[in-house]
């Protein structure tokens, strides 16, 4: 291989990615990311506080994430 040149595979590499970051597969895939987030934050807001694993965790990523206070209920 000649110094200077990219492989085949890399070039078509990089070439599929321009064409992703700038077609418009990209801004929906971003959009569909950020309101994924938006309903898993929605719903550990709103699972209530249990002994279960899920109901643990949620209270773990309030307080952790927005501060919350279980003793008085804020956050």
């Amino acid at each position: 291989m000649a110094s200077g040149h990219q492989p085949r595979r890399s070039r078509q590499s990089i070439e599929a990615m321009g064409r992703f970051f700038s077609g418009g597969a990209f801004p929906v895939f971003a959009i569909s990311l950020l309101v994924c987030w938006e309903v898993f934050l929605i719903g550990v807001l709103l699972v209530p506080p249990s002994p279960s694993a899920l109901g643990a965790f949620a209270e773990d990523f309030r307080i952790w994430c927005f501060g919350y206070d279980p003793d008085t209920g804020r956050t």
